[in-house]
């Protein structure tokens, strides 16, 4: 049953829990099945990092920059911002233009930053590289994780914080250790390291999913499955296991496994994106079995028919977009395929995301009708209501040739876009949509940002304070809902030593007090109005 603490603190808005899509494991849930065998022998782990922080790491701001912590680093910005057009010529006020990339948008960009949903992980570039860096919920500025020499280019956070980097070089890092996959030989007989091209972590942070590509191995001929290329998963105590291996003969068996990976929320199946000789396409693998699920057929869902497909966030559908169509796929029967934009919208659409209250929103450019001009115009960001199926645009132009990225928060009403132009860049121009419609670009304090993720409120290490309002106090467990050691006082500081955990529908935190006195505490709890509130608050 809920813990005994009534908390009545009171924040500016109200906090939206679990935007990221891990759910962290609860205490006794069974750990999954593992395939009967393991295929190869596990790879190893050198006890050495590749992320140790240079000197540095505590350098002030720059001047631009006002008002931030003495230890915080700031991207790099761009040169130039590209201002968004209102439609009418002008600039829509604070994204940039003729307004200057200092103190006049530090501040309000700070002011946004503080008030994100939930902790912001995501790629920035710091001294010429892209390296890991996260907003803290409520804190409202940058903070790099990360100071990977080569540079990182892609990432997962776990529930607890662990980070898992893949390298230009597609070398993998867990945790600020390099994983080293078994060694493949090519023809000429040299030893060749497989690539990582993919990865994603299970919702309660215990397995890492990720897959495996051997350079030049899809031009030699073969017969059945690659020895080493695939889909993987790794466990916390290091052991890996293959669910799917790659096929590169040329005829119609061949099967590439290239990403990208979605976890079902439940934990029990990745939903991968694999090329085939026909084209891409989505299958579901289940993790228990190592069972391949075609989310594809030559009538209803041919290849390359969606290029991006998801999970709801209740894990009972999968919604695919790309082309002219959005749609709602039922996993468990094909047939069951319910179209969610009107056919003749006229609009290439990507990006799409269904909210419980079944509001769909989607990037869309209109479809150019001429066939001497551009396929497709301006990229606007569109809405349809719940029981509709007519698009309305709810922005102007983002960009004209370039791509949105878009992470919302959990009501569908606050988001965070993304403009990458040139579409091939890796960072792109990052601005804050509030639910009133408004943008406020945050490049002047984030710099240019890729990737972006909602992640957990902290990472052992971290400082937090108590917070809690009218004199009530939190308490301190021995275990998540155990018997209570003591009672923590507003603004009392503590030291985050482990977790999450999530018992009884609450996220806990082990932690420490000055006092040396460990002990659970929840991380938020509801009040009698139903509203979620924060009961642990990040500190710099």
């Amino acid at each position: 049953e809920p813990p005994p603490v009534v908390a009545t603190a009171t924040l500016p808005e109200p906090f939206v829990q679990a935007l990221y899509t891990p759910t962290v494991i609860a205490v006794g849930a069974a750990t999954s099945t593992l395939p009967p065998t393991a295929p190869l022998p596990t790879a190893t782990l050198p006890p050495t990092s590749t992320m140790t922080p240079p000197p540095t790491v505590t350098a002030a701001p720059p001047p631009t920059a006002t008002g931030l912590a003495p230890s915080t680093r700031v991207a790099a910005l761009p040169e130039s911002g590209n201002p968004l057009d209102d439609g009418s010529g002008n600039p829509l006020t604070g994204t940039g233009g003729n307004e200057s990339q200092g103190e006049s948008l530090a501040a309000p960009a700070a002011a946004a930053l503080a008030r994100l949903p939930a902790t912001l992980y995501y790629l920035s570039d710091a001294d010429g590289v892209a390296q890991v860096w996260r907003a803290r919920y409520g804190l409202g500025y940058p903070e790099q994780l990360t100071f990977d020499t080569p540079g990182i280019a892609a990432f997962g956070v776990a529930p607890d914080g662990t980070l898992a980097i893949i390298t230009p070089g597609g070398q993998l890092v867990i945790g600020g250790i390099p994983f080293l996959p078994p060694t493949v030989q090519n023809t000429a007989g040299e030893d060749v390291l497989p690539q990582v091209t993919a990865l994603a972590w299970s919702p309660a942070g215990d397995w890492l999913a990720y897959t495996l590509a051997t350079p030049g191995a899809a031009d030699f001929p073969q017969e059945g499955d690659h020895r080493v290329d695939g889909l993987w998963m790794r466990n916390r105590d290091g052991e890996t296991f293959r669910l799917a291996a790659n096929r590169y003969t040329g005829d119609a068996r061949r099967r590439a496994i290239t990403g990208p990976l979605s976890w079902r929320p439940d934990g029990t199946e990745i939903l991968a994106g694999i090329e085939l000789a026909d084209g891409f396409v989505y299958y579901r693998v289940d993790i228990t079995t190592s069972r391949l699920i075609a989310v594809w057929n030559d009538f209803t869902l041919p290849p390359s028919a969606f290029l991006q497909a998801h999970w709801t966030r209740d894990g009972s559908a999968i919604i695919a977009s790309g082309g002219q169509q959005i749609a709602r796929v039922n996993p468990d029967d094909l047939s069951v395929i319910e179209a969610l934009v009107d056919l003749d919208a006229g609009l290439e659409m990507a990006e799409a995301w269904l909210f419980p209250d079944g509001t769909l929103v989607f990037v869309g450019s209109p479809i150019n009708p001429s066939p001497s001009g551009p396929p497709t115009g301006p990229r606007r960001l569109y809405r349809i209501p719940p029981g509709q199926r007519a698009p309305l645009a709810v922005t102007e132009s983002l960009t004209d040739q370039g791509l949105v990225g878009t992470l919302w928060d959990e009501a569908g009403q606050r988001a965070l876009l993304v403009i990458y132009d040139p579409a091939e860049s890796p960072l792109g121009a990052a601005y804050w949509r509030d639910s009133d419609g408004s943008l406020l670009n945050l490049t002047p304090l984030s710099g240019w940002v890729g990737s972006p993720v909602w992640g957990p409120l902290f990472q052992v290490g971290d400082r937090a304070r108590i917070h809690t309002t009218e004199g009530d106090t939190l308490n301190l467990r021995v275990t998540p809902g155990g018997d209570v050691v003591t009672r923590l006082v507003d603004g009392q500081r503590v030291t985050i030593m482990g977790g999450p955990l999530v018992v009884d529908g609450f996220r806990w935190w082990r932690v420490q007090t000055p006092d040396q006195i460990d002990g659970w505490v929840v991380e938020s709890v509801i009040n009698i109005q139903g509203q979620r509130l924060v009961t642990l608050l990040p500190v710099e």
